[in-house]
């Protein structure tokens, strides 16, 4: 078949420029000059990127043509493969280039002695419930941030030289921030004093020399954007400092910790680092991704002691939100209790057991994963953490002079249940109006009753958390309609962006079209946002064949979106684990 019978025949079958394009891809599949099954597999090689599209093209070309059975069975065969074809190609793949990253990488670490890196992680519950101690389930991602360490003897503070990140628009593109005031709201100059300040109060007195040390950042994700680049680049500089400048036996006997072995002061230390990223009020959650990464296919659950802003609550011994600065921080620190669960092994890390050494060998595992899809794709806003602390109204105000109505009604509700058999959401609502609304001894009792309904709406995103981690350990088929009720949540707690809204809502439409068009009884595609909020990164995870999960995203961005991370992950995929923190040859 020469190319002007081929022009020929797409001019005679009214085919589209694309559909011809296609068409003399494919055609050459029904060519006696070569092999059948070389052509198929070279020509759904080159086409799989787009599978669905050219599957769908591909079988309005020849309904157009009489073929006949043989010919209608290789189309057949061809279509299948460009599935399978599709579903090889479309696994872990970070939205930059690899091979050029790489390149950046080895150019960077020239010269370079101490470095570590840290793999990024995105949210799939929790984020914003896990500070008061509600569980928080998260996906360590392949992209890692790249710290190099280098001993300064002329200076005595710990300071930047220089921070090289994606552009979030355009991650391909790797420029230095260290000069950028307000990256994306990160207020890189503000977390260097807050950072400098830990360093002169509980790190230099311990060091082995009194140095000061300078910083070198190279990340192959953006920051600002939920990938948890705070936590990467805490365990980075934590693991390096114990590794190789640190007296840890002077720092344990100070701090009255001489049990903990070596995982346990990185941790520590790393928390206290990443304190100074988020107001002073860190998780540990993101510290402990980066940490310790994940050993399979499974997301990772975390919590830690339930923690309030609540005065009443503090009194009764919740542990504080704000965990302080300096020497205040780490004894706040060590106060709370974590627990990290890697359902792939299963194994288990709790603060008085980080390396789990006696895994009983004979528990059975948990089901494998089915075939999931996640994409991690940006919102075209910077995250705004301290706009996300600082926004939240709350529900309800103090009303000067109804003080003798609330508790009218408060006390005729008692007596309704004089045998206190009432749900748990009930009994908080008691608490806080017994506490807060009718104690007269809190004067801002606005500030209080903010703290308190926004603890309330946590309460729901550690019960959708805990949901999801019993859905991830079975079947998983309501893990995409709870990440969607995570983001109606968080959108009505006012973390949300509009934009990540109107992406949100868009995407449930067409799934819901979906769902009808091919008669599902579930949704099989959730979206939310990840990390701080007011912006950055959006996760969506879809049960869906890839094609489709790609399809039902790019109707929504008409293909005009910035991709950070995509992976397909299927059940006999082997070798996906996410490393944790480690120790870079230079």
């Amino acid at each position: 078949m020469n190319r002007q019978f081929l022009e020929e025949q797409a001019q005679k079958h009214n085919l589209t420029d694309e559909q011809k394009n296609v068409f003399m891809e494919t055609v050459i599949c029904y060519s006696p000059q070569e092999n059948v099954e070389q052509s198929h597999q070279r020509v759904a090689k080159k086409l799989s990127k787009s599978s669905k599209r050219i599957r769908d093209i591909l079988t309005g070309i020849y309904s157009a043509f009489e073929l006949d059975n043989i010919k209608r069975g290789k189309l057949d065969k061809l279509i299948n493969l460009l599935g399978e074809e599709y579903k090889k190609n479309y696994r872990e793949e970070p939205g930059y280039s690899s091979r050029s990253f790489e390149e950046i990488l080895q150019k960077w670490k020239r010269g370079k002695k101490i470095i570590y890196s840290a793999p990024a992680a995105t949210f799939f519950a929790g984020e914003h419930a896990v500070v008061f101690g509600h569980p928080a389930i998260y996906y360590p991602l392949p992209m890692r941030l790249f710290v190099h360490i280098e001993p300064d003897k002329d200076r005595s503070e710990i300071y930047w030289n220089e921070y090289k990140a994606p552009d979030p628009n355009n991650i391909n593109n790797i420029d230095s921030v260290v000069n950028i005031k307000d990256y994306g709201r990160c207020g890189v100059p503000d977390q260097t004093e807050a950072l400098n300040r830990l360093f002169q109060s509980i790190i230099r007195p311990f060091l082995k020399e009194k140095i000061g040390l300078k910083i070198n950042v190279l990340s192959s994700f953006p920051i600002a954007v939920g990938l948890n680049s705070s936590g990467a680049f805490s365990v980075c500089l934590a693991k390096g400092l114990v590794d190789n400048f640190l007296d840890i036996e002077k720092f344990k006997s100070y701090f009255d910790i001489k049990e903990a072995n070596i995982d346990r002061i990185v941790l520590i230390l790393a928390w206290a680092i990443g304190n100074c990223f988020h107001h002073f009020s860190s998780s540990g959650a993101g510290i402990h991704a980066s940490f310790y990464g994940r050993q399979g296919k499974h997301p990772i659950f975390y919590c830690c002691s339930k923690r309030s802003n609540l005065v009443h609550r503090i009194a009764l011994g919740y542990k504080p939100v704000n965990l302080g600065q300096g020497e205040k921080a780490i004894k706040n620190i060590l106060s709370i209790k974590t627990f990290t669960f890697d359902p792939a092994i299963p194994i288990t890390y709790s603060t008085e057991n980080t390396k789990n050494p006696n895994i009983p060998i004979n528990l059975s595992p948990y089901p494998s994963p089915p075939n999931y899809n996640i994409t991690v794709l940006y919102s075209g806003i910077h995250s705004k953490t301290g706009a996300v602390l600082a926004d939240f109204s709350g529900i309800r105000r103090f009303v000067p002079g109804s003080l003798e109505r609330v508790n009218y009604v408060y006390e005729q509700f008692n007596a309704a249940f004089p045998d206190y058999g009432i749900q748990k959401s009930i009994d908080i609502h008691s608490e806080i109006l017994e506490n807060i609304y009718l104690n007269q001894n809190i004067e801002d009792k606005d500030q209080q009753l903010k703290c308190a309904y926004k603890e309330l709406m946590t309460e729901a995103l550690g019960n959708l958390s805990i949901g999801m981690l019993n859905s991830l350990l079975s079947d998983w088929k309501l893990i995409p309609e709870l990440i969607n009720t995570c983001q109606c949540l968080l959108s009505n707690g006012g973390v949300s962006a509009l934009e990540i809204d109107a992406f949100v809502i868009q995407l449930q439409a067409q799934a819901i079209q979906h769902q009808l068009n091919n008669q599902e009884t579930l949704i099989k595609i959730g979206a939310k946002l990840t990390g701080a909020g007011k912006g950055g990164d959006i996760i969506v995870l879809s049960l869906y064949e890839p094609d489709v999960h790609k399809d039902l995203i790019e109707r929504v961005t008409n293909h005009n979106y910035t991709n950070h991370f995509s992976c397909f992950v299927s059940p006999d995929m082997k070798n996906i684990r996410v490393e944790g923190v480690k120790a870079e040859s230079p």
